[in-house]
């Protein structure tokens, strides 16, 4: 699971730490500057793939979307099934759809911890955090290492961190010597989410991608290629017809079967690095695929018995 070659020393930690862990009430919206963050602890109740969300229900029974992007942060040993009991971090400055329940872009997840907090957000140069809640001292003692595991050397003001704490002063803000920090990649340093394509138990030789709101998107002609499809035609417009006169326009909303008015799925057809894209629920939704999904690092599209 993306992201992050994880770490034998965050593993031994969370395990140590595996059980339920306590999360801050966001403070109000109002004043809040960016590179602050809020979370929402509970059970999956439910998932979908294409985007990838997750819904969350709390303790008082409250369901929130969360979606899953090529720069979501996975802690060592969360799961993101129905029934796992997570973390889920998520920017309060951030764009978040006005739909409900509501649905916000995933910063980190967070399998819940024992014993231990779990904080994400900025810090200023005193290392007091810019919602003001915490305070890290004898930092020099924690170790610190980015998501990939290595040693981190950097400036820990300006940049987000992952705060792994036991114990904290009653104090504002309060104040904890956290046993480990985890720098998060800059704006510059983003991973790409590019997974392999397997279509029909074989690998196409390319790889799909997974754009900032976690759509997956794949090659459209080498999956319709793999997939038997002979004639695909393409016009100066960037109308493409295949198979029985199948028909789709870059950057337009419409696929259309002949003879039948033109489906909208949500996402257009778009090109990616010169190569045109659709969004892997065009597979099943759209040519009737039984299988069109996102697992462990490969899009599958096959007509094999359908996953549920």
């Amino acid at each position: 699971m993306k992201k992050a070659a994880w770490i034998c020393t965050l593993a031994i930690l969370l395990f140590a730490f595996a059980g339920a862990a306590l999360a801050a009430e966001a403070p109000a919206l109002a004043a809040l500057p960016h590179g602050t963050y809020a979370s929402v602890t509970g059970t999956i109740v439910g998932a979908a793939y294409d985007p990838w969300i997750v819904m969350v229900e709390d303790a008082g029974g409250s369901t929130t979307g969360f979606m899953i992007t090529p720069e979501t942060v996975f802690l060592d040993g969360v799961q993101l099934d129905e029934g796992a009991q997570v973390q889920m971090f998520y920017s309060l400055s951030g764009f978040a759809p006005a739909i409900y329940p509501p649905q916000y872009f995933t910063a980190v997840a967070a399998p819940l911890l024992s014993d231990a907090l779990v904080f994400v957000g900025q810090f200023d140069e005193d290392l007091v955090s810019l919602d003001g809640q915490l305070k890290l001292t004898n930092v020099d003692e924690a170790e610190m290492i980015t998501e990939g595991g290595v040693p981190f050397q950097g400036d820990l003001p300006g940049r987000t961190l992952v705060v792994i704490y036991g114990v904290s002063t009653r104090s504002i803000p309060a104040q904890t010597a956290p046993s480990h920090i985890i720098a998060l990649p800059a704006a510059d340093e983003a991973i790409v989410l590019e997974p392999v394509i397997v279509i029909e138990g074989e690998f196409i030789g390319q790889n799909g991608h997974m754009d900032a709101f976690g759509i997956f998107m794949v090659p459209l002609v080498p999956a319709l290629e793999a997939l038997g499809y002979e004639t695909i035609a393409e016009d100066p417009a960037d109308v493409f017809q295949f198979g029985d006169g199948i028909r789709l326009q870059v950057d337009v909303d419409e696929y259309q079967h002949p003879g039948e008015p033109p489906v909208s799925l949500g996402i257009a057809p778009r090109r990616i690095e010169g190569v045109v894209h659709v969004p892997l629920h065009f597979f099943r939704d759209f040519l009737g695929m039984n299988n069109a999904y996102y697992f462990e690092g490969m899009i599958v599209i096959d007509n094999q018995e359908a996953m549920v």
